[in-house]
């Protein structure tokens, strides 16, 4: 499973974010994934109203949603959704958020990321997202994200 690094975001965000939002760090990582791996809604807001953007990937190729599924900040995630961010970009393994919601087992996450129109087909090494966990508990999460396809 991905882990997900909490951190001081005030200490993190030791750039002026008003001033220059796009501002990337050493290891790519803007402010705006910092905001959402850290759940500060309020400093995601600001951030969209500076116009930052959204799909700016780390060195990773992770997004600010995956960043935000992964770590399991549904307010910050649905901000970032409702202001066009891209469910369906892919990181260097091949994930997308789906895929981190599934791995995280949020069925809520899920549901709204196919809400937007995110890849449920979408691969990871060979597998779809719903393939993540085969044990017998995820039938009902399976079950649901099915429900999707219509």
């Amino acid at each position: 499973m991905l882990k997900c690094e909490k951190m001081n975001i005030l200490e993190s965000l030791k750039y002026n974010v008003v001033s220059n939002p796009q501002n990337i760090s050493a290891k790519e990582v803007t402010a705006l994934h910092l905001a959402c791996a850290n759940g500060h809604s309020a400093v995601v807001t600001l951030l969209l109203e500076r116009k930052c953007l959204l799909n700016l990937c780390d060195n990773e190729h992770r997004t600010a949603l995956m960043k935000a599924v992964e770590c399991q900040e549904e307010e910050c995630a649905t901000l970032l959704l409702e202001n066009g961010a891209d469910p369906n970009v892919m990181d260097v393994r091949g994930n997308t958020a789906l895929h981190y919601a599934v791995s995280c087992q949020n069925i809520s996450l899920a549901a709204k990321l196919l809400s937007y129109d995110a890849d449920i087909e979408a691969r990871n090494k060979g597998r779809r997202c719903v393939c993540v966990h085969r044990e017998g508990r995820f039938i009902y999460f399976c079950k649901v994200l099915f429900s999707f396809q219509g």
